[in-house]
């Protein structure tokens, strides 16, 4: 696994209709070996990444692996 740098610049955010707002820019997990997701979900949170797409689709959601690095 590949360690992060340096921690990135705040991330833009997009507005929603209902006046809230998502980060721009999130890491998806599509792929992640769900042994490797804990530590991947864990840098993109150390590197300032707040949007992590786990959709069960991924079949990562249903491992609760990404879910325990924050």
């Amino acid at each position: 696994m590949v360690q992060p740098a340096s921690p990135t610049p705040a991330v833009p955010r997009v507005p929603l209709r209902d006046g809230g707002s998502i980060p721009q820019f999130g890491f998806g997990t599509y792929k992640v070996d769900p042994a490797d997701a804990t530590a991947a979900v864990k840098i993109a949170l150390e590197v300032g990444i707040r949007h992590i797409d786990t959709a069960q689709m991924y079949h990562i959601h249903g491992d609760r692996k990404s879910g325990s690095a924050g």
